[in-house]
């Protein structure tokens, strides 16, 4: 029989990944649990995106500060 657990380990084999592992306040746990569920994901899918759109916002910030500044 092929479960769930199954499913999700065999596309965690295929995806290059590793494990991160954080404390937070159970408050905000809870609440990343609720926008979780309500956007039908997985708690650590939910915490990937926030953080990939974190990193990919620092790195636009660090992009435009090493542009030259443009004369008016």
């Amino acid at each position: 029989m092929i479960t769930s657990d199954k499913i999700a380990q065999d596309s965690m084999a295929r995806r290059n990944t590793e494990k991160v592992t954080f404390t937070c306040p159970p408050e905000l746990k809870n609440e990343l649990e609720i926008f979780a569920e309500n956007e039908r994901r997985t708690l650590s899918n939910l915490v990937e995106g926030i953080v990939a759109d974190w990193v990919a916002l620092q790195k636009r910030k660090q992009e435009k500060s090493n542009q030259p500044k443009q004369d008016d």
